[in-house]
């Protein structure tokens, strides 16, 4: 898990990848790549709520922190299949664990 937050902060700072000037004397895009850096930082941090509810839910069940853990990551989710961010086929392991456990934690 450390690997992919050093990972994603490393793409975040990096400002030629997301640093966008629009005005009226310097035009600068978005590289190319910005896309694939993107879906590839939210494919990674998806695997991170991947492990953290397949292997430690039941800690934060202890701290009573479901409800907060679950919001983030039903904003997670919505953001990035409504801008399709992830492939679908990605996103099978946490169905698949919610289709197992018979239980509606993981429901989106």
């Amino acid at each position: 898990m450390r690997r992919t937050i050093i990972f994603a902060t490393v793409q975040i700072l990096a400002l030629k990848s997301f640093l966008c000037f629009c005005d009226s004397v310097q035009r600068i895009p978005f590289p190319k790549n910005f896309i694939q850096i993107c879906k590839k930082i939210l494919c990674r941090l998806f695997r991170v709520f991947v492990h953290v509810y397949i292997h430690h839910f039941d800690r934060i069940l202890l701290m009573g922190a479901e409800a907060h853990v679950n919001t983030c990551y039903k904003h997670f989710y919505y953001f990035a299949t409504e801008l399709n961010l992830i492939d679908r086929k990605e996103l099978e392991p946490l169905v698949r664990t919610e289709q197992d456990t018979h239980d509606d934690t993981f429901t989106c």
